[in-house]
């Protein structure tokens, strides 16, 4: 059985892009995909929480309740300071890119020897 050898330049060029735009993708969506997770089980390890108390204590599901809004409440906390994060790391980008624009802007508005 033969392998096949021949390349095509087009197709590999085509390939690396799309590779390249998911992988750019994938590094956008991954602070909001770890918060995601992070927010879910926050409040999953609270009511598991309180459900085995409830279990080892015996009672209703009041531990339950109160874990649930525990987790809540520590999942809100969470969202608004990664939302902060966020917000000045997407704050510290664009001026980052505005100072590069300005520089670009001046450089080609010099004078040329």
């Amino acid at each position: 059985m033969a392998k096949n050898t021949d390349t095509n330049a087009e197709t590999n060029v085509d390939t690396n892009a799309e590779s390249g735009a998911w992988q750019q993708a994938m590094g956008d969506a991954g602070p909001y995909v770890g918060l995601g997770l992070q927010m879910g089980l926050t409040v999953a390890f609270y009511l598991l929480a309180g459900l085995g108390l409830d279990v080892w204590l015996d009672t209703g599901p009041v531990f339950m309740l109160i874990g649930g809004g525990v987790g809540l409440t520590v999942m809100f906390m969470v969202l608004i300071r990664a939302t902060k994060d966020l917000n000045e790391k997407a704050d510290r980008a664009r001026k980052a890119a505005a100072e590069r624009r300005e520089a670009a802007d001046a450089k080609e508005s010099s004078p040329k020897d």
